[in-house]
């Protein structure tokens, strides 16, 4: 029982405290269970990620009889269709060159568009992106990260 205002008031902040707490408490439950990550950072890596596989994707999907100007012609347009699209990134041309780098080098090991593809996905891993060995060693072939790192 109350006896008095003061007490009254009490408990009603009281209660104000514990339901915005619990309203907090939900908040997070509910980012972290639909696996959300709260850091900024986490979800601009995740983001990264997702862009360079759909970008091996994109070169995955085209087929392997094509001669090599013609997977390079195909690579252009996909970047270009993008690009139109607005739904070209950084991630997703780096997953397209690194693709089309070893693709070409498959073909032909002297081939400039594989150098020229190579210099690019450098600069966009490195440069750009400033991407850690962890990460590119997570998305890429063992051969890929082998040809980024060496340059040469």
């Amino acid at each position: 029982m109350i006896t008095s205002y003061t007490q009254a008031s009490y408990i009603t902040e009281a209660r104000r405290v514990c339901f915005a707490g619990l309203a907090l408490l939900c908040c997070f439950s509910a980012a972290d269970a639909r696996g959300v990550s709260l850091d900024d950072d986490g979800r601009k890596r995740i983001t990264v990620e997702t862009e360079i596989r759909r970008g091996l994707a994109a070169v995955d999907a085209l087929p392997y009889s094509l001669s090599a100007e013609a997977l390079s012609n195909a690579c252009n347009k996909t970047l270009a269709r993008n690009e139109q699209q607005n739904t070209n990134s950084d991630g997703f041309e780096l997953g397209l060159k690194v693709r089309l780098m070893t693709r070409l080098r498959s073909i032909d090991e002297t081939d400039p568009a594989a150098r020229l593809a190579q210099i690019t996905a450098r600069t966009i891993c490195f440069g750009i992106l400033k991407l850690s060995d962890l990460e590119i060693e997570r998305v890429f072939t063992k051969a890929e990260v082998r040809l980024l790192k060496a340059g040469g």
